[in-house]
């Protein structure tokens, strides 16, 4: 099968690097390397920690990773360090009782 380009199917970008690309979101695979454990291992780790929020399933796994699911596959993004903890309900306790 060929495409627009008149080049093969096998040339397209990746779905998955391009969602990575595009909004942050990351395959269980990459993920999986970037946190030095197994693909099977975050995979479940994303189920038992998986809440419904809205219309999303999402899993925050803390220190800022959080899987979505999307059908039946997980994506999971990286957020940066400096809002990771900002909206824990822990954490916004202990900063307005400071206050």
């Amino acid at each position: 099968m060929l495409n627009a380009e008149g080049r093969g199917l096998g040339s397209l970008p990746d779905k998955g690097a391009v969602l990575g690309e595009v909004r942050g979101l990351h395959t269980i695979e990459l993920a999986a390397l970037m946190l030095a454990t197994t693909p099977a291992a975050l995979r479940a780790r994303c189920r038992r920690n998986a809440r419904r929020e809205g219309r999303e399933v999402v899993a925050r796994l803390g220190a800022g990773v959080v899987g979505f699911k999307f059908g039946a596959n997980w994506r999971v993004r990286f957020l940066p360090a400096h809002s990771a903890h900002r909206d824990h309900p822990v954490r916004r306790i202990a900063i307005t009782q400071s206050a």
